[in-house]
C-alpha cells in the first residue's frame, strides 16, 4: 500500500494534479517516496518539471524535501530549470537550503541545464543569484560551459545573454577536444550565432588552446 500511494503521488505530481496530490498526502502518502526506477525520481521533481506551482506548494507543505538527490544526483531545481518552469525556480530559490549551483552526476548545474534547453528567463534568474551562489561559467565533466552548450544547441537568446556576464569567459576551451565557443558555433552550422559572435567581437578569433 505505501508503494502504491507513493507511485500514485508521483503520477499526480507529474500531471500537476494538485488536488489529487493533497488527497494522497492526507491519506498518508510519503511526500519523499522514490520510484524504484533507474532515476529514483520523487514527486517534487515531477511537479517542478510540470511547472504547476500549486502542486509544488502542496508537496512542500507536505514536507517534501527540496534538496533530496535522485539517482543521477539531480535536485528538484535541476528539473525546474531544465523544463523552463520559471515560477517553480523562483519558489525553490527562496528556500535557504536549496543550493542553486548543485551539480548532478555529469557535473551539470541547474543553469547549465537551462542553457542547454534554451531557457533564457531561467538562465537570467539563476545568474541574478550572484557569482557567490551561481557560477554562470561552470562546465560539466568535460568543461563544456553553459555558453558552449547554448551555442551548440542553437539557442540565440541564451547566447546573447551569457557573454556579457562578468564571470563568463567566451574564449574558454573544453577539456574534451580543446574546442572553443566559436568552434561549436561553426561546427554545428549555426550561421546566425557564428556571425553574431564575430560581428560583436564577443570572442577572440585568434584564441589558441
Amino acid at each position: 500500500m505505501p508503494q502504491q500511494k507513493g507511485s500514485a503521488l508521483c503520477t499526480a505530481a507529474s500531471h500537476g494534479w494538485s488536488e489529487i496530490v493533497l488527497a494522497l498526502l492526507e491519506l498518508g502518502a510519503d511526500a519523499d517516496f522514490a520510484e524504484t526506477t533507474a532515476e529514483g525520481k520523487r514527486a517534487l521533481p515531477y511537479a517542478a518539471e510540470s511547472g504547476d506551482t500549486d502542486t509544488v506548494a502542496a508537496l512542500l507543505e507536505g514536507r517534501a524535501s527540496p534538496t533530496l538527490l535522485d539517482n543521477s544526483l539531480w535536485i528538484p531545481l535541476h528539473y525546474a530549470a531544465d523544463a523552463g518552469s520559471l515560477a517553480v525556480v523562483k519558489i525553490l530559490l527562496s528556500i535557504p537550503e536549496v543550493v542553486p549551483d548543485a551539480k548532478n552526476d555529469y557535473g551539470q548545474t541547474p543553469l547549465w541545464r537551462a542553457a542547454e534547453k534554451g531557457q533564457e528567463a531561467v538562465v537570467r534568474l539563476l545568474a541574478q543569484e550572484g557569482s557567490s551562489r551561481v557560477n554562470v561559467d561552470a562546465g560539466h565533466v568535460c568543461d563544456t560551459t553553459p555558453l558552449m552548450n547554448a551555442v551548440k544547441e542553437g539557442h540565440l537568446g541564451v547566447v546573447h545573454l551569457l557573454p556579457d556576464m562578468e564571470t563568463v569567459n567566451p574564449d574558454a576551451f573544453d577539456n574534451d577536444d580543446g574546442c572553443s565557443v566559436l568552434w561549436y558555433a561553426a561546427n554545428t552550422g549555426h550561421e546566425e550565432i557564428t556571425r553574431w559572435l564575430l560581428e560583436t567581437s564577443k570572442v577572440n578569433v585568434n584564441a589558441e588552446n
